[in-house]
């Protein structure tokens, strides 16, 4: 079978449609690059932890700029736009994300946490293999009958999060150490070849192959 060239594929492309898609990777690379800058703006701006009430006022400016940034978004858009960067924030730079300290927020919060330790309760006997397994085939089910729902998958969803939650927050700090040793050599560093060779590594693309010491 004939393959394919890349000049094949490029000839298929009018004119206009090679710009166009030459243009999107652009502005895709803009984008990240602009998110990762706002992600560092936003976490040097706030602080760690970030107190609650700064919190909800930057959260307030944030929003303000995306709807400046975004013309005519709705609010529960803008709203669920915040949600994504929060969530990238915490990967990015494991930010603490405060809790309402409010009378009526912590008697919530404590509820929560009650309803919480007795779910865990339910499932002592469990090993969190176990529970994954027991999950998996909730899933199963309900692929075969979708109009039937288990109503334990809930409770087992909730609790494989929570069982995990400690380990996935260690790795989210273990993350962020790295990050940020990196990002200092990076910045101490003045030597083009290795920068580049640091660059070639990076590459989302980049075949690499890592040799551990004894």
């Amino acid at each position: 079978m004939e393959k394919t060239t890349v000049a094949d594929a490029i000839a298929a492309l009018t004119p206009a449609a090679v710009e166009a898609t030459t243009q999107a990777g652009t502005l895709f690379a803009q984008s990240e690059a602009n998110a990762a800058e706002a992600f560092e703006v936003y976490a040097r701006a706030i602080g760690e932890p970030p107190t609650f009430d700064a919190w909800i006022a930057a959260r307030t400016n944030w929003i303000a700029g995306y709807i400046v940034g975004k013309r005519n978004v709705k609010a529960n858009s803008a709203d669920a736009a915040f949600k994504r960067f929060k969530d990238r924030l915490v990967e990015a730079y494991g930010i603490t994300v405060p809790k309402a300290d409010s009378v009526a927020a912590g008697k919530k919060r404590d509820e929560r946490e009650a309803k919480l330790d007795k779910l865990l309760t339910r499932f002592k006997g469990n090993t969190d293999a176990e529970l994954i397994d027991l999950l998996q085939q909730q899933y199963t089910k309900l692929a075969k009958d979708p109009t039937k729902p288990s109503a334990i998958m809930r409770d087992l969803q909730t609790a494989v999060r929570l069982r995990t939650k400690d380990a996935d927050a260690e790795r989210t700090a273990a993350l962020k150490a790295k990050r940020d040793a990196v990002i200092a050599q990076v910045r101490a560093c003045d030597d083009m070849d290795r920068l580049q060779a640091a660059s070639d590594v990076l590459d989302d693309d980049a075949e690499v192959t890592v040799r551990y010491m004894d």
